[in-house]
């Protein structure tokens, strides 16, 4: 069985799983920023690594 634009049904229940997946953490995108930002605040720790190169074309 074919569904109207010719791709099977596994086929467009992995496209419809893939566009709720993509969908649903771009909704929660916001409220994962507040979150990591005040786990951040509260634990008081926030690494950078300033002194290690990474650019991969320097020897």
């Amino acid at each position: 069985m074919e569904l109207a634009n010719g791709i099977g049904p596994a086929a467009f229940i992995r496209h419809v799983a893939s566009l709720t997946k993509v969908s649903v953490e771009l909704i929660l995108l916001p409220v994962t920023l507040k979150v990591s930002s005040w786990l951040k605040k509260i634990e008081n720790v926030d690494y950078f690594d300033k002194t290690t190169n990474f650019n991969p074309l320097k020897f």
